[in-house]
């Protein structure tokens, strides 16, 4: 086991902890104003085709930007397992969804594909963002091997605490090109996007 993985296990054994920590009314306030930022994008006003995701218990609940989304007639594709990848599917309500590996809400299996190339925009989320952009994840590496197939921008979500300096990081880890927290949206290539 090599040094940076050791230090990104710790890592999220420390953020997992903090995640649970705090209480059910705050993060229903800080989720409110994740989805508030996120909706005031001006590249997600622009995008037709969105790559969003399921949350879990302790990520951002992004339910309200995904039926804003659904609203305004936009593609809601979000991830299903296969195997190792990640494959982007359809869904047009959450009768579309069953529970898959890891107790993960996913599109069920008959749900249409939607292409990689034709995503508009990505909204990953993540144990922690740094400044730059990179992320840590569960430690599977399925979001990073889902966005090296994405050319367009991609947008971490998390919380305030959640977003650090510096997370170690090796040649698999993409970046995203900014993060949204409850507290603002943070431009890790500057000029990405304009609210």
């Amino acid at each position: 086991m090599t040094l940076i993985t050791l230090q990104k296990q710790h890592l999220r054994i420390r953020l997992k902890k903090d995640a649970i920590a705090f209480d059910r009314g705050t993060k229903m306030i800080w989720d409110k104003k994740i989805c508030s930022h996120i909706l005031k994008l001006h590249n997600y006003k622009i995008a037709h085709i969105l790559a969003l995701f399921i949350p879990l218990g302790s990520e951002p609940d992004i339910w309200l930007v995904i039926r804003d989304a659904w609203d305004r007639r936009k593609v809601v594709a979000v991830p299903r397992i296969e195997g190792k990848e990640l494959v982007l599917k359809k869904i047009i309500g959450e009768k579309d969804l069953e529970t898959g590996p890891y107790r993960i809400r996913q599109p069920k299996p008959h749900q249409p594909i939607v292409p990689s190339s034709s995503i508009q925009l990505v909204f990953v989320p993540g144990i922690a963002f740094d400044k730059k952009g990179y992320r840590l994840g569960f430690g599977k590496g399925y979001y990073d091997r889902l966005m090296k197939t994405i050319d367009t921008a991609k947008i971490g979500v998390c919380y305030g605490f959640q977003l650090v300096d510096e997370l170690p990081q090796n040649s698999r880890d993409v970046k995203v090109d900014g993060v949204v927290t409850e507290e603002r949206y943070v431009d890790s290539i500057p000029g990405i996007n304009t609210t």
